[in-house]
């Protein structure tokens, strides 16, 4: 029995040793897991510091680049309002300038029926007068070319009275 007793004193000292040294690997696993924990937590934690940071970064960036496109985009409608105040004004004062000119053509619009009415009743007495001279001048042709008719035919009766003449005498010569 004192061997087993033995046995076990010398178990129970490697158990006790083994014990320790469990321990001891227990120990230092848990302050390898809590140094990881803590290193990973700090990582962690900065990481998500990082993250806000490009966050609210990202966000202001968003925010301003939106701003400064509202601000072009405004500037540009601005600018088109303007060029299109700037034109409504010039037509605005065109206009105003071009008023006497407006009623000048007008009163000449409104004077056109007489002017019409008087330029056909000139033209109709000018278109008259041309066709009675035409007429006069065609007349007067046709009288004289008439005439000279009249007179070569007179002259042919005469050539020819008096060849009728000469042949006459000369027919009473051979008789």
């Amino acid at each position: 029995m004192a061997e087993i007793e033995n046995n076990k004193k010398i178990e129970t000292e490697k158990l006790n040793i083994s014990i320790k040294e469990l321990e001891e690997e227990y120990k230092k696993k848990s302050d390898e897991l809590q140094k990881e924990y803590d290193a990973k937590s700090k990582n962690l934690k900065i990481e998500r510091e990082r993250e806000v940071e490009e966050y609210n970064y990202k966000t202001k960036r968003e925010r301003e680049i939106s701003n400064n496109k509202w601000e072009d985009e405004k500037n540009e409608r601005e600018n088109v309002l303007k060029a299109k105040e700037l034109e409504i004004n010039n037509l605005l004062t065109e206009a105003k300038t071009k008023v006497s000119d407006i009623q000048e053509l007008e009163n000449k619009v409104n004077e056109i029926p007489s002017l019409l009415s008087k330029e056909y009743d000139k033209g109709k007495k000018e278109a008259t007068e041309e066709l009675e001279k035409e007429n006069k001048y065609s007349i007067e042709l046709l009288k004289k070319d008439y005439q000279n008719i009249i007179d070569r035919q007179e002259d042919k009766i005469k050539t020819l009275k008096e060849e009728l003449e000469k042949v006459n005498n000369l027919n009473l010569i051979l008789q």
